[in-house]
């Protein structure tokens, strides 16, 4: 007979097939004696099977969820210990069962799955759910065909000991009956009360991962944990000593660890997102990580500022001083040693030690010359000097009032530059020529 259902089974039979056959399967629903063992299923898949009992802990699932679907019949029939009354989960899509494990006795280990009468070896997935219904994780649940009885199969909790307040079984190919559920772990919530409990490394208050102590209450590397309720605060490896960064690199500390940064990161420039950026001058990072200029916007000296008619920018490949140089119409060079009149043609902003950017531009209401601007990239102090081996590479944008930001040439320079360059084609460091005409848009020429 056993072999004849599995064959009518396998081939899908729908859920009015499978009510009809609820009375000839009656007998095997029916409760067990005291005497009566439960068999304990190994989730490995071992064929030898342990006679065990299950204490009378009131960790049993507590309710049906409302998420439950009516691919299941009887749902309630799963709560509370075994009593060889069990809800069907139908072989049919969409089948779903969940079962709350209740408020306070939120569970923290492994799941018990009791079940009866399997009429196919099941193989199916339990998902460990948080208050919110989120997904925790995941577990494998193997049911047996071993017959008549109560069989109990154990899926596995990888999180411990984050609790998980709800339980998901979905339907398979086979159905299968499911008598209780009962939370190994259970003993009330205690990761997230501000005390150190027994499997906690640490407790700070609250359930969140990231600031020292995770979400299931452990110390968090590269964190120091103390007291109760835990203050976790960030070791700087840098500062200890611990962090092993090769010669010519800084250490630099960032919450949970460090790393290594070619050169050095000191202000005006800051880390940000695991990179060194000047906050006097870079549009994304402008006086704070983050802050992103406008598009019609430099950053000078920290602040976001609206440009006038024109703007240059120049940014180099690794960190040393690098200085931008503009020869305006009419021969005057604009530089960290030249930026003009404040208020005026306005700023160039030195960058001794960082990758740039550095910034020209003329300031609202000012009229720039008109005539041919170009652009040059002196290389002044990098260590290792620029070579063919360790070149340095510079690029260079313009802002302009109708184009936005148009890229304006690169270069790339195998030795320091003399000082007082005449800016021009074909000087070394020369990166590129545009042409103001006033009202109308700007034209570039690269090198």
């Amino acid at each position: 007979m056993r072999n004849e259902r599995k064959t009518f089974l396998s081939r899908g039979w729908g859920a009015a097939c499978v009510l009809a056959l609820l009375s000839a399967c009656s007998g095997g629903l029916e409760p067990l004696s005291g005497e009566e063992a439960l068999t304990h299923l190994d989730p490995g898949g071992s064929d030898s099977s342990v006679l065990t009992s299950l204490a009378p802990e009131p960790s049993y699932a507590h309710a049906v969820d409302s998420t439950s679907t009516a691919g299941v019949l009887e749902p309630e029939r799963a709560l509370g210990p075994p009593d060889g009354q069990a809800a069907m989960v139908l072989n049919l899509p969409g089948a779903v069962l969940v079962l709350d494990m209740g408020e306070g006795t939120e569970g923290t280990g492994d799941l018990n799955v009791s079940y009866r009468n399997a009429t196919l070896e099941v193989l199916t997935w339990v998902e460990f759910l948080r208050a919110d219904k989120s997904v925790i994780t995941t577990g494998p649940l193997r049911l047996a065909n071993l017959g008549l009885g109560t069989h109990v199969a154990v899926v596995p909790y990888s999180e411990k000991p984050v609790p998980y307040r709800y339980v998901r079984m979905t339907g398979v190919l086979a159905l299968y009956w499911v008598d209780a559920v009962r939370n190994m772990g259970s003993g009330g919530l205690t990761c997230g009360d501000g005390q150190l409990n027994e499997g906690e490394t640490c407790d700070d208050a609250n359930r969140t991962s990231g600031d020292g102590c995770s979400r299931g209450c452990q110390q968090e590397a590269g964190f120091r944990c103390e007291g109760t309720p835990s203050v976790c605060t960030d070791i700087d490896e840098c500062a200890e000593g611990l962090g092993n960064c090769a010669a010519g690199f800084s250490c630099i500390n960032k919450p949970g660890s460090f790393f290594c940064w070619e050169g050095v990161c000191r202000p005006p420039h800051s880390v940000c997102n695991n990179q060194c950026f000047n906050l006097s001058t870079d549009k994304e990072n402008c006086g704070r990580c983050g802050n992103r200029c406008g598009w019609r916007d430099v950053c000078a000296r920290g602040v976001c500022k609206t440009i006038g008619k024109l703007a240059f920018t120049l940014s180099w490949s690794r960190p040393g001083n690098g200085d931008l140089i503009v020869r305006a119409p009419g021969g005057i060079h604009y530089s960290a040693q030249n930026p003009g009149p404040e208020g005026e043609e306005l700023f160039v902003f030195d960058d001794q030690d960082g990758k740039g950017p550095e910034v020209v531009y003329w300031a609202p209401g000012v009229e720039p010359d008109l005539g041919d601007y170009n652009i040059c990239f002196e290389a002044k102090s990098f260590d290792p000097a620029p070579s063919h081996d360790h070149p340095v590479s510079a690029s260079a944008t313009y802002l302009g009032p109708w184009n936005g930001t148009t890229h304006l040439g690169s270069t790339t320079l195998t030795s320091h530059s003399r000082g007082g360059m005449e800016c021009g084609r074909p000087t070394i460091g020369f990166v590129g020529r545009m042409t103001y005409w006033g009202r109308f848009a700007p034209e570039s020429s690269g090198p």
